[in-house]
């Protein structure tokens, strides 16, 4: 959400206040102040976020539509708007403030009216930051999760609150919409510029809102011998994120019916909202004994597992039940499998390589693989993708031994039969510096790709892994990818670590699928990603999001069978166990609150 960072009400209504009866060309009222933003991130953190000055001019009736006024000094000269007869209003903001105070020191500055009769000037100083800063929500915690829909919102007092301050309360959605605000100065009910806490009934449930907190503390003085007061001084914005909790459980997301291979595993799900959650699920309506979490798991599918599902979540307000999904088990076809991994990222060389990772099996499994390598570069420029990496070069490496690479694809005619086979799109121009690798043979191990450019040369950049067998020689005893990996740096916006992978068969796939920020330390991976967020696709819609995978013993032990390396159960790691029916699918990694790093996003199939 972008806030206001001046309460603009209640500088209208302050001019009104003093507003007195003076020739047109005179102003009532000039008030100048400067705020500073932040946003509340803990009980006892905050960051700072857009900074900014107003200037508010009142007059006691209609100016002349040939007034003009202008506010110069410290090498500024800014021209002042009319937004309404007798109002001149100017908002100017920065992204912090540093830069405000760059663009427009403290100081003095001198406000200028000229046109429709006799000019006027008017000295204007505004005073040092001194100690006023933006003051601390002291019930940060409640407020994340609010259990009614009255909600009280505390603050820190504001140390040398005075009468002439302003001080307001906002409730607003994400999108800007403001549902609730408070007095303003000089309306009955404003807040005392003293007051410590505010109670706000009737806001929605369940759903994202954001608190903001706004002071201005003035400093009045006299200006054209006395005829005009003028208000200089500092203020400050704080926002704070709210949801307000249903008393009874309300299920947001209900679980999916499935129709599955004979011995698949598979994931029954909801989302949940409500406080003091508890869980049982039930099959054919009878308890089904340890099934407590709002994730039930379904091993070795059965035609004796068939049936329905439903999950009670209970709250302290109440028990809902949710719809049924339905288990079928159908013994003539295979289970999904992943037969293609795409990773756009940056990349460069160094630290800034982007590795993928593959692995062909199960252990055990005879038959070789064949694969479809590719790192594209210059051939994202065909798609509009700005900032491309300019030669991308491949290399393959089995444990730590280099078997295979390449720079240029060169119109390579295997690769072209091959990548049309599999669905990839075409490279158009047999001369681009892409990169790509074909092996019809493939053995069962674990391999990587190193995908890398020029030296200090860095880029957009897309890995492929394309699984080429034929979908009609497909059986039970064919090697398969099991897991599919990519290490990159991840960033904000664009950069985010983006992996498209594809569920192919007439069955749908449990995966899981993990995005790896903290944990990557313990292997030596410097500068890795604090705290990953993950968010799953199908198309444009999102299907699951995790932010930290929360220790359960279920999702570890099913970690483990996978082959997956072992989480703390108190990371920061994301995780989503999911059973996800044919079609292709997006992975989006990124940091809790765009923060940057090295992150690793894996997708396995759950056996």
């Amino acid at each position: 959400m972008k806030p206001r960072p001046f309460p603009l009400r209640a500088v209208f209504f302050l001019g009104l206040m003093l507003a007195v009866e003076l020739p047109a060309q005179t102003p009532d009222s000039i008030l100048f102040f400067k705020t500073l933003g932040a946003l509340q991130t803990s009980a006892s953190a905050q960051e700072a976020s857009e900074a900014g000055i107003g200037l508010m001019v009142t007059f006691p009736g209609t100016v002349p539509g040939t007034t003009q006024i202008q506010l110069s000094g410290n090498g500024n000269v800014l021209s002042v708007p009319l937004i309404s007869p007798g109002i001149y209003f100017l908002i100017r903001t920065f992204a912090n403030e540093a830069d405000m105070d760059r663009s427009l020191p403290d100081g003095a500055y001198t406000l200028t009216i000229t046109g429709g009769g006799a000019g006027s000037s008017t000295p204007i100083v505004m005073p040092p930051a001194g100690s006023l800063r933006p003051v601390l929500f002291s019930n940060f915690d409640q407020l994340q999760a609010w259990p009614a829909r009255t909600v009280r919102f505390a603050w820190a007092p504001i140390q040398g609150a005075g009468n002439v301050d302003s001080l307001m309360l906002t409730v607003s959605r994400p999108n800007g919409t403001v549902l609730f605000e408070s007095p303003a100065f000089g309306q009955p009910g404003a807040l005392a510029s003293s007051a410590t806490f505010l109670d706000v009934p009737g806001l929605p449930m369940d759903e994202p809102l954001v608190g903001m907190l706004t002071y201005v503390r003035l400093s009045l003085g006299f200006g054209n011998s006395g005829a005009t007061i003028t208000a200089t001084g500092r203020g400050f914005t704080v926002r704070v994120p709210l949801r307000i909790l249903s008393s009874k459980a309300t299920i947001v997301r209900q679980p999916r019916s499935q129709t599955v291979a004979a011995g698949s595993t598979v994931v029954f799900s909801a989302e949940v909202t409500g406080n003091s959650l508890s869980y049982q699920w039930r099959y054919n309506g009878v308890p089904i004994s340890g099934a407590t979490g709002s994730t039930l798991v379904v091993t070795n599918a059965s035609a004796a597992r068939a049936g329905f599902y439903t999950l009670d979540a209970t709250s302290t307000g109440g028990s809902v039940t949710s719809a049924a999904a339905s288990l079928v088990v159908d013994s003539t076809v295979l289970p999904g499998r992943i037969t293609n991994l795409a990773i756009r990222a940056r990349s460069g060389s160094a630290a800034q390589t982007l590795i993928v990772g593959f692995a062909i099996g199960p252990a055990g499994q005879s038959g070789t693989k064949p694969i479809l390598l590719r790192g594209i570069g210059p051939g994202l420029s065909d798609f509009g993708v700005p900032g491309v990496l300019s030669d991308p070069r491949l290399q393959l490496y089995l444990n730590t031994q280099l078997i295979s690479e390449n720079d240029d694809w060169a119109g390579n005619a295997q690769v072209t039969t091959v990548a049309r086979a599999v669905g990839a799109f075409a490279l158009t121009s047999p001369t681009s510096k892409d990169a790509a690798l074909y092996n019809p043979a493939f053995t069962t191990a674990t391999y990587s790709v190193q995908l890398t450019g020029a030296p200090n040369t860095t880029g957009v950049a897309l890995a492929e892994i394309y699984d080429a067998t034929p979908s009609a020689s497909f059986t039970a005893t064919t090697p398969r990818l099991i897991n599919v990996s990519a290490r990159s740096q991840v960033g904000s916006g664009a950069d985010i670590l983006i992996a498209g992978f594809i569920i192919s068969g007439a069955s749908p796939k449990t995966v899981l699928i993990r995005a790896i920020g903290p944990t990557l330390g313990n292997f030596g991976v410097q500068g890795a990603l604090a705290d990953p967020s993950l968010e799953l696709f199908s198309g444009p819609t999102q299907l699951e999001q995790n932010d930290n995978w929360g220790g359960g013993t279920t999702l570890a032990n099913i970690a483990l069978n996978a082959g997956a390396f072992t989480l703390s159960p108190t990371s920061r790691d994301a995780a989503l166990l999911v059973t996800l029916p044919p079609g292709a699918y997006t992975a989006q990694v990124s940091g809790v609150n765009s923060t940057a790093g090295v992150a690793l996003v894996e997708i396995y199939e759950v056996p």
